[in-house]
């Protein structure tokens, strides 16, 4: 494969994925995995080789590190539904002028991205989550930080095993999407768990923004990269819609209602970095 055939494929590819997050927040597990089955206009470009792994691995609960479709670290954790890391970080307060924009700790160093039933999601040392309970994360910040947290986890978990009870109850489907959930994993056309193939390209986002926020509800727009960018083309994102409710005590992800979701943007200046 040459390096402008490769290129091409991650960015399709890309494209794939930010139409796979916005279908997921939009409608739910059951169509998302319905929308990417019958994208007829992908271009199947040559498949890059498996993400590589680079050395690592000890005995703090994880294993040898791989690296995402753009060359970035992810841990792999022992445990099944990933590694809560300590948290050692200092909280934000409300009262801090950084309450909405401050970046979770840890996210950048080990454990902070984790691959977890093939896909990335976070982990940070401040906001949680503090536990695994039920084969999910849990246990995170009553803040912006642990909302944008919960979302992406929840969200990227449901892209991986969008059948799955441990993560639907942690949607807060209505009880059509139930029903629709129901009929689809009857008729065995839901998986439980979604290939390799398809969980490589849920990879960690590069930034988030709050666009609202009260204690019982977040509303983020989380920056999903489209195309990586080139010497000769800037890099450009999605900004995706995520909202989370709190409920019954942590985050738990509400489907959104809007249409078209996505939107394309050229710059995340001014945005949450991970």
């Amino acid at each position: 494969m040459n390096a402008s055939n490769g290129g091409a494929g991650v960015r399709s590819k890309s494209w794939l994925l930010a139409a796979l997050f916005v279908a997921l927040i939009v409608i739910a597990a059951a169509i998302v995995f319905t929308i990417r089955g019958g994208d007829s206009d992908e271009q199947h470009e040559p498949e890059p080789t498996v993400p590589a792994t680079v050395p690592g691995g000890s005995n703090d609960g994880f294993g040898v590190p791989v690296t995402d479709v753009y060359g970035r670290r992810v841990d792999v954790p022992a445990a099944e539904a990933g590694q809560p890391l300590p948290q050692t970080g200092s909280p934000v307060t409300e009262s801090d002028p950084s309450w909405l924009t401050a970046s979770p700790a840890g996210t950048t160093g080990r454990g902070g991205w984790q691959r977890v039933f093939g896909v990335s999601v976070p982990f940070s040392t401040s906001d949680g989550p503090a536990r695994i309970s039920d084969g999910m994360a849990a246990g995170y910040a009553h803040s912006p930080r642990g909302a944008a947290l919960a979302g992406v986890y929840i969200t990227h978990q449901l892209a991986a095993r969008p059948a799955d009870p441990a993560v639907v109850a942690r949607v807060n489907y209505s009880r059509q999407d139930m029903d629709t959930y129901r009929s689809k994993v009857a008729a065995g056309t839901l998986p439980t768990h979604q290939p390799e193939e398809v969980t490589r390209w849920v990879i960690a986002p590069d930034a988030y923004q709050v666009v609202s926020w009260s204690p019982d509800l977040c509303v983020l727009k989380i920056a999903v990269r489209a195309k990586p960018g080139t010497p000769q083309q800037a890099p450009t994102w999605t900004a995706v819609p995520v909202s989370v409710v709190w409920t019954g005590g942590d985050w738990n992800l509400l489907p959104s209602s809007e249409v078209n979701g996505g939107q394309q943007i050229s710059s995340i200046l001014g945005w949450t970095p991970w």
